[in-house]
């Protein structure tokens, strides 16, 4: 008889079995509405635009994504809070998904991802991610919101090149300017390797 027929269950092991089911659910949710955004990215005009806090909306992102973090060692750090409402779509929930996702693929074992929020007159004006890794070149930073297309230093990870794609579209549709700067540290074969930023200002 296994342990469930016996009657012998192991908290721990129950807690963590319910924590991925969720989290997974959570992603693979996120994930086919982003892909359905893509195919009629104005259907989300039919409902208005609702209150929320996107802080929070990070921080639910956050949470969902920590099993898949700890598989790397990686840790996503908040600098800051903001507890202020935003008028948006609810596609805004699938943004903080695609932007965590993206810098957990391409950032190494043991590397922390940060996420500051900023407030100007009591709002929420600015919101940046930043992680370490190897970098696109400065040519290919305006082309990483083009569809399907992906920097070389990242041909050795396996992706489609729409992460970022939609994540612009997200940002249009709700009045948010998403920009995309590096910081190189080093070189390493060849590479610049340093820190990948994105930033989101909320107008």
């Amino acid at each position: 008889k296994s342990n469930f027929e016996k009657g012998e269950f192991d908290k721990n092991e129950i807690e963590y079995r319910i924590k991925n089911i969720f989290s997974t659910s959570q992603l693979v949710s996120a994930r086919l509405n982003a892909y359905d955004f893509t195919l009629n990215p104005t259907a989300i005009e039919i409902n208005s635009k609702v209150k929320v806090n996107l802080y929070k909306k990070f921080e639910k992102a956050k949470h969902c994504l920590e099993l898949f973090l700890s598989e790397k060692n990686q840790i996503i750090q908040f600098i800051g809070t903001c507890n202020c409402l935003n008028e948006t779509y609810e596609i805004i929930d699938v943004l903080p998904f695609i932007i965590f996702e993206n810098a957990m693929k391409y950032s190494q074992i043991n590397e922390q991802i940060n996420c500051e929020f900023q407030n100007t007159n009591g709002r929420l004006s600015k919101i940046t991610i930043s992680n370490k890794a190897f970098l696109p070149e400065s040519i290919e930073i305006p082309k990483l919101f083009i569809k399907k297309f992906r920097a070389k230093s990242t041909s050795d990870i396996q992706g489609t090149g729409v992460g970022l794609y939609i994540a612009k579209l997200i940002c249009e549709y709700n009045n948010i300017d998403i920009e995309i700067t590096t910081k190189v540290d080093k070189v390493i074969d060849g590479k610049s390797y340093g820190d990948f930023i994105v930033t989101l200002r909320i107008e």
